[in-house]
């Protein structure tokens, strides 16, 4: 799956790295390892330093992709 856009909010108060980390994942694959009651879908992530980071988002705002991120 690949986040279409950063839902409003998403980001407000976390960490600088953190925020920095997920705006970097727009468009990209991501690991989609669960659908909460299909409202919520919580996707995977590790940035460039190796931190593994839990985004939750509502489905509106994913797309899958391919293993080529298409």
């Amino acid at each position: 799956m690949a986040l279409t856009e950063l839902p409003p909010g998403l980001v407000d108060g976390l960490p600088e790295e953190d925020q920095h980390a997920i705006v970097q994942t727009v468009g990209e694959p991501l690991l989609l390892t669960e659908y909460w009651d299909d409202e919520t879908a919580e996707l995977e992530f590790t940035d460039s330093a190796g931190v593994i980071h839990f985004i939750y988002v509502s489905p509106a705002f994913i797309r899958p992709v391919d293993r080529l991120g298409r």
